[in-house]
């Protein structure tokens, strides 16, 4: 851009007309962080430690996101205000407005008609889907029945009769519903992708309005823009890693479960010597006089229940999992404050003692290890994102006092 003002007050009406289409759509990013953002239910066991973090996330991401929001469209407001303050200039002298010398009036409410009436709205283009991740309970019985098939059909065999499943149950107080931290995870990702898009957006429509629109507030705008849309793709890998440590979570909820289930195995062996549940039934009815429903579900929750207290001292690698995720809650909700205060090396720290003997061999583990960086370096753009919408200008003449 150069140094002498120009605009052509249509295009800068649709410029601002589309910059808040684009304000219409980080509400529905923000809504869906409202409705979806936050536990439901299954939060149980270790995932308990969770519930309250991810409630006060929900709540501090909705607050951010209303404030991009608002921020979006008031910018959108004022490029419309302006572009209508720049035509009633052109109607009054019958010049073209880059010839005007006398003082225009303010601009600070928007003006029907005009330049607004004939813009043709700047396409926000092709931005990304915010459709809710669907709600689903974790299938543990599948677990169990890749482990030692002959546990999983006495379980269904159990709730067949009883509508109880002993396995569910058991598994579900020591963990909780982690179908719940993918559903979460995938709505994180979800949001960060969707204010991404809204960033490239703005990026794109700034550079669509540079052939239409020059002067000082131009130039002023182009930074206040690059500014905002860089804070808004700046979610997107903040987001990405909140997701990463959910699935290394979930990973090694999986892997204590499996462990778990060899230790029921074992115990079973030692009541009788089977190879399936129909065995162990035939085998039950003859050690027994009653061998019915009840003494079946009974003493399978007695075993469950053995395990489960012998499986509190497995816990200790799926704690640290838990407590790498509050820790990148902390940073998400505020990078650049959680960097100062405690330094990268926190953070570095937390995802070490989370992978412990799982290791970067693990999918997550390396998802994770691989997406950090790019979080930490979004920190700068995060918090120089603007906190209010752009202003043109002041006085009577907007182009000559842009800031």
């Amino acid at each position: 851009m150069g140094e002498k003002f120009s605009v052509n007050v249509e295009e800068l009406a649709g410029f601002g007309a589309g910059v808040e289409d684009l304000a219409a759509y980080l509400g529905k990013v923000r809504a869906l962080v409202d409705s979806e953002g936050g536990p439901k239910d299954g939060w149980d066991g270790l995932m308990s430690q969770l519930k309250g973090p991810f409630e006060a996330a929900k709540t501090k991401t909705s607050e951010r996101y209303d404030k991009r929001q608002t921020a979006t469209y008031m910018t959108g407001n004022e490029l419309i205000s302006l572009a209508n303050t720049y035509k009633e200039q052109e109607n009054k002298t019958g010049a073209r407005i880059r010839a005007a010398a006398s003082p225009l009036p303010g601009h600070d409410s928007r003006r029907d008609g005009d330049a607004t009436t004939a813009a043709k709205h700047y396409s926000t283009g092709d931005t990304p889907d915010l459709a809710a991740p669907k709600h689903e309970e974790a299938d543990v019985v599948s677990i169990v029945r890749d482990k030692a098939a002959w546990v999983a059909d006495a379980d269904e065999a159990i709730q067949k009769v009883s509508g109880w499943s002993p396995i569910n149950d058991t598994f579900e107080k020591l963990v909780g519903n982690w179908a719940e931290l993918t559903r979460i995870g995938n709505v994180y990702e979800k949001a960060g992708k969707g204010m991404e898009g809204a960033g490239k957006s703005l990026a794109s429509m700034t550079e669509q309005s540079r052939s239409h629109w020059d002067g000082k507030s131009a130039q002023a705008f182009e930074g206040y823009s690059e500014d905002l849309s860089k804070g808004l793709e700046a979610e997107a890998p903040l987001t990405k890693v909140i997701k990463d440590c959910l699935d290394v979570l979930v990973e090694q909820i999986k892997k204590l479960i499996k462990t778990i289930v060899d230790m029921v195995v074992e115990k079973l062996k030692q009541e009788v010597q089977i190879d399936s549940w129909k065995d162990a039934l035939k085998v039950l009815a003859k050690k027994i006089p009653i061998a019915g429903t009840a003494w079946q579900v009974e003493r399978l929750a007695m075993i469950l229940k053995e395990v489960f207290q012998e499986a509190q001292k497995l816990v200790d690698e799926v704690q640290k999992a838990v407590d790498l995720v509050k820790s990148v809650i902390e940073f998400f909700e505020d990078p650049a404050a959680y960097l100062e205060k405690k330094g990268k090396d926190s953070l570095n720290k937390s995802v070490d003692n989370a992978l412990g003997k799982a290791g970067v061999s693990s999918d997550a583990g390396k998802q994770l290890v691989k997406d950090l960086p790019a979080a930490v370096l979004a920190a700068p753009d995060f918090q120089a994102a603007p906190g209010d919408g752009y202003s043109g200008g002041a006085g009577g003449a907007p182009w000559e006092d842009g800031k």
